[in-house]
């Protein structure tokens, strides 16, 4: 199994506005790669603090979410072959 995009996974705070996305920071060693992207929220004040905690607790979900999918599609995969197998 690939391991390419294990290492992938990056969360990039931004804002949305006009229905476009403007991320404040470049992705580090990404050229093309899907995305998620969360709305959270919208501040009371926009004093330009940084969302202290909220991208290790986003990293943590999506982190078990990956996980997750990934064992039900193994799964499926062990039920379809046990079916072909007979």
């Amino acid at each position: 199994m690939s391991r390419r995009g294990e290492n992938m996974m990056q969360a990039i705070e931004g804002i949305y506005q006009n229905g476009r996305v403007k991320l404040l920071e470049t992705p580090s060693k990404i050229r093309r790669a899907r995305v998620i992207v969360t709305f959270l929220d919208e501040e009371t004040s926009n004093d330009g603090q940084s969302l202290v905690g909220t991208i290790e607790i986003l990293d943590a979900d999506l982190e078990a979410a990956s996980l997750e999918i990934r064992e039900e599609f193994l799964a499926a995969i062990d039920k379809s072959r046990a079916e072909f197998d007979g």
